[in-house]
């Protein structure tokens, strides 16, 4: 029996704490694989406008988030979106620091839902009031009957970025680490490592998180491209 390894990126990759137009539009949610979906947000910062991608695990009465979309209010709209569709979010994983990621955290916190994050992007964040339970690498967190593996393969795009893994689905986030397969651009470095960073271009060693290994193909404003699946045979 075969199963399709899914690769998802983050897109957006913002620098940290960017000043965010208020919204830019709905929250879109498409689904991935049976039980998840891929939550896309738009942010505008002073570079232009982009989007940024998250997850969503959709178990009955028991929904696990991977990263809030950009602002509060549009964090308001996915976490009303899963009420609807009768997984009412109960964890948040923040996969780093930036705002595509936990943009919504206040939104998030005003919910009571609980929140995981490693201490570096704690750090990181600098976030008045947010006391999220602290995850080593590797770690698991499990809500429902879903079970997230969250990984720090190394700094790249920055200090804290982590990826998540869902063993059931067997699907990888790989967040601002993975870049689309049809560009070349590295994308937004200012956070990261980027002495390796500039010899992964430049052709040397290529360590784990920076290997454009799958990935979604370019995504431009009003028009996306649903992520690749590559086939990957299961034990």
């Amino acid at each position: 029996m075969r199963s399709a390894l899914v690769f998802v990126l983050a897109l957006g990759c913002a620098h940290a704490h960017t000043a965010v137009a208020p919204s830019t539009g709905p929250v879109s949610l498409s689904p991935l694989v049976e039980n998840v979906y891929v939550h896309t947000s738009w942010g505008t910062v002073s570079s232009g406008t982009y989007p940024a991608n998250g997850l969503l695990v959709c178990e009955p009465d028991a929904g696990l988030l991977v990263d809030t979309p950009w602002t509060n209010a549009q964090t308001d709209q996915l976490l009303a979106i899963a009420q609807q569709r009768g997984c009412p979010v109960r964890a948040l994983v923040v996969t780093h620091f930036h705002d595509d990621r936990m943009g919504g955290i206040d939104t998030v916190l005003r919910h009571g839902i609980a929140t995981w994050a490693t201490q570096a992007t704690v750090d990181l964040a600098h976030r008045e009031g947010w006391r999220p339970r602290i995850l080593d690498s590797p770690g698991v967190v499990r809500i429902g009957g879903s079970a997230a593996e969250v990984f720090f393969p190394g700094e790249a795009h920055t200090r804290d970025n982590v990826v998540v893994w869902l063993d059931a689905t067997r699907v990888l986030f790989g967040g601002c680490m993975i870049r689309a397969a049809a560009g070349d651009s590295l994308g937004n470095t200012a956070d990261g490592e980027r002495r390796r960073l500039r010899r992964e271009r430049a052709g040397g060693d290529r360590p784990l998180p920076l290997r454009r290994t799958g990935g979604a193909g370019a995504r431009r404003r009003g028009r996306t491209h649903a992520p690749h699946a590559h086939a990957h045979p299961r034990p």
